[in-house]
């Protein structure tokens, strides 16, 4: 028998006001936990944070593991995070528009404690790894509140500005600045020859002091902190034009420009991610000024290529639901989706003891396509436990400790005896 999940109005990234309308963003933001697991466990393999040019190009030999860097170049990278930050801002939509129309008079405290959860949450993961994304999105989270009520179209318009624009011109101009630039990219071999021994040999702490030195720092002063807020907002605007306009809720009627979405930035957004091209016709036409102008127009152009590839991917996902068959296969994904705080934060103990000295110590000694393979394996394991967790537990328990701190009640945690044998 298959397992039914009780509807839970969760005040984390995905809030709902109905059942169907839950598991099809569940389901999605699961499909982009995969993605971000792929993408972050690449970093725990030493890719752009401790292999010098020659080992990262032997990371990236042979043929499977060429696929794999295009797989992930071309449709994982920047799209799936991209998509749990969509997802993030249409949650946040949602929750607004429950507590005013429960006519909570607390509705602006209870978004300010939520923030702050996120905030401390993701301080405490940023210490431990330097990629953590929470913390940022708490900040992003606060400026939203900002623009609620702006006009829809203003907010539309400024969010695919900063979605688009953000991380290729603040991490450009702010080194101008500074004079930093962020992490591996301006190591020498003998500083990534450290780091990896750190990984490999070190103890925590010293880890974390390594992180925080060459890696948070770093992205403060370089604008790479900065522009991953000025990110995640934009996005979080578009999540929430969505939301306002109940596009997900109402799929039957927006078929067709969902449908023209995909078909127009599928083939933009795999053209325009080859930026080199770009690169290429700017030296040889004469318009090239200088390199820097060059490298900078071809980021935007990259940028614009992984947000159109996003929004595509949020609207094959919604339209391949509306496909009975095909939906039951993408269910599978809601259990993860709905514990999408927990799996997360699992992620990055899972990487260290795959990678680094507190484990297998696999730094350096795979190549992308076997983490590929693992990324798979962890990842189904995640899905089998949040289905296991949720036949019992009425959600997960980081989920539970959000809910409780931002509403300063104790929710309950294990589902009731009747409730578990409806499962």
């Amino acid at each position: 028998m298959a397992v039914v999940y009780p509807p839970i109005n969760l005040p984390g990234p995905m809030s709902a006001t109905t059942p169907e309308r839950l598991e099809v963003v569940d389901a999605l933001r699961g499909a982009a936990l995969f993605g971000v697991l792929y993408s972050n466990m690449l970093w725990f393999a030493g890719l752009g944070n401790a292999l010098n040019a020659a080992q990262a190009q032997d990371f990236t030999s042979g043929l499977a593991s060429q696929a794999s860097e295009y797989f992930l170049d071309m449709f994982v990278s920047g799209k799936a995070i991209g998509i749990f930050t969509f997802l993030f801002g249409f949650g946040f939509w949602m929750q607004a528009e429950a507590l005013q129309r429960r006519g909570r008079l607390d509705a602006g405290a209870i978004r300010w404690r939520r923030m702050a959860a996120l905030f401390v949450l993701g301080l405490v993961h940023w210490v431990v790894w330097s990629g953590e994304i929470l913390h940022v999105y708490a900040v992003a989270g606060v400026l939203l509140m900002f623009a609620v009520n702006w006009r829809t179209r203003t907010l539309l318009i400024v969010g695919i500005g900063l979605a688009v624009l953000s991380r290729p011109l603040l991490t450009r101009i702010l080194p101008l600045l500074t004079g930093s630039v962020y992490a591996a990219d301006a190591l020498g071999d003998d500083a990534l020859a450290l780091r990896t021994d750190i990984f490999l040999h070190g103890g925590f702490l010293d880890l974390v002091r390594i992180q925080l030195v060459q890696d948070v720092w770093p992205q403060i002063l370089s604008g790479f902190w900065l522009a991953g807020v000025g990110h995640a907002l934009g996005r979080f605007m578009v999540g929430a034009v969505i939301a306002k306009g109940k596009y997900l809720q109402s799929v039957e009627r927006y078929r067709r420009p969902m449908l023209a979405i995909v078909l127009t930035c599928f083939p933009l957004g795999w053209f325009a991610q080859r930026d080199w091209l770009l690169k290429d016709w700017l030296r040889t036409s004469g318009w090239s000024v200088s390199e820097y102008f060059t490298n900078e127009w071809a980021q935007v152009w990259n940028s614009v290529g992984v947000t159109a590839m996003t929004a595509a991917y949020i609207c094959s996902f919604v339209l391949i639901w509306q496909i009975d068959p095909l939906r039951r296969i993408q269910r599978l994904l809601v259990p993860a989706g709905r514990m999408a705080l927990t799996n997360y934060l699992l992620q990055t103990p899972i990487n260290l003891l795959l990678f680094c000295q507190f484990g297998l110590g696999l730094m350096g000694k795979v190549r992308m396509a076997a983490c590929l393979l693992i990324t798979t394996a962890v990842f189904a394991t995640q899905v089998l436990f949040s289905r296991f967790w949720l036949s019992r537990m009425a959600m997960g328990p980081m989920e539970w400790i959000w809910r409780w701190w931002t509403y300063g009640t104790r929710p309950p945690f294990r589902l009731a005896p009747a409730e578990r044998r409806q499962n």
